[in-house]
């Protein structure tokens, strides 16, 4: 059962998760500090303002990790190198599952280049935004190993997937958005509460669902947890996640309520700005995951005599 992770899938899933979940959740963010703010609509459009360009940023490694990603994926279903796989693009985009996906994912990718790069005032760009990178989430999950286990498991995966999303961009977004006041601003004060309440939501769904899909990963048995490469993978993301979670208890529990002073404001930026930095990492282990075979699949494999990861292409594709 340790079939080794499929590592070119995963480096170059990767830098593409990171951009679609800064932007999906800075873009949440940035709509719910417009709609608090009110009476300051200043600020809420330096807020947006702020994140722009990371916006647009993100969008071009989205844009151009699509086709990168379509091209390993090709390789891999035909067993050649990225040069001898450029010939069977086309017949894949026509006649596969995964690339009538595809026919969607890289359009879609497209417009959210385009939206992120148009000069779109108030909750115009954000809410495109957020939903042009939610479907490319949701595509995403289509395409994963969720679709082995029916409807539900890929409702599921995408819900875990924006959850962690949501989580990881806000921090970022708030990190960034922050970085143009003063800590001595009150409107600092006003988009950590925002924040606070968002992080709060997206790490219990984050955690519910995803404690269902690595046990159902597993086979729905704990043995499992200890004799594949996949399980391997899966304790050190729950290891570094954990370490997260810790730090983000500590911020909201005893820096929140000291928000008043500076310090704790001081101290609250900084740790933040290193709670998603780590979770970068967390996002390069769900690459990771999401491109190994999971102990359930291996067993099946195993019990067939087909090697898991061949079983796993086949499902998939």
């Amino acid at each position: 059962m340790n079939m080794a992770p499929e590592w070119s899938a995963a480096v170059l899933a990767w830098p593409a998760l990171i951009a679609l979940s800064i932007i999906f959740g800075s873009s949440i963010l940035s709509l719910l500090v417009q709609s608090r703010s009110e009476d300051r609509p200043h600020a809420a459009e330096d807020f947006a303002g702020r994140l722009s360009p990371w916006w647009r940023l993100c969008s071009i490694v989205a844009f151009l990790f699509s086709p990168l990603l379509l091209l390993n994926q090709v390789a891999r279903m035909a067993e050649v190198s990225w040069r001898g796989a450029l010939p069977f693009v086309c017949d894949v985009l026509k006649e596969t599952y995964a690339g009538h996906v595809w026919d969607w994912q890289m359009p879609v990718a497209f417009v959210l280049l385009i939206v992120a790069w148009t000069p779109l005032a108030g909750f115009a760009k954000p809410l495109l935004l957020c939903i042009l990178s939610a479907a490319i989430l949701l595509l995403d999950s289509l395409t994963s190993h969720a679709i082995d286990y029916g409807g539900a498991t890929i409702a599921l995966h995408t819900v875990h997937a924006l959850a962690a999303g949501l989580w990881v961009g806000a921090l970022f977004g708030w990190w960034i958005g922050w970085r143009g006041v003063t800590v001595e601003s009150e409107h600092a004060v006003r988009f950590t509460a925002i924040l606070s309440r968002l992080a709060a939501w997206s790490v219990l769904i984050a955690v519910l669902s995803g404690i269902f899909l690595a046990y159902e990963g597993l086979g729905f048995s704990l043995h499992n947890f200890f004799y594949s490469t996949y399980s391997h993978v899966l304790a050190v993301k729950i290891g570094v996640f954990g370490l997260v979670l810790l730090g983000g208890a500590y911020n909201r529990y005893f820096l929140l309520p000291k928000l008043e002073e500076i310090p704790a404001r001081q101290a609250l930026r900084r740790n933040v700005g290193l709670e998603w930095a780590v979770l970068f990492g967390v996002l390069g282990l769900a690459a990771v995951l999401a491109n190994t075979s999971p102990a359930r699949m291996a067993l099946r494999a195993q019990a067939g005599g087909m090697p898991a990861g061949r079983e796993a292409f086949i499902c998939r594709h």
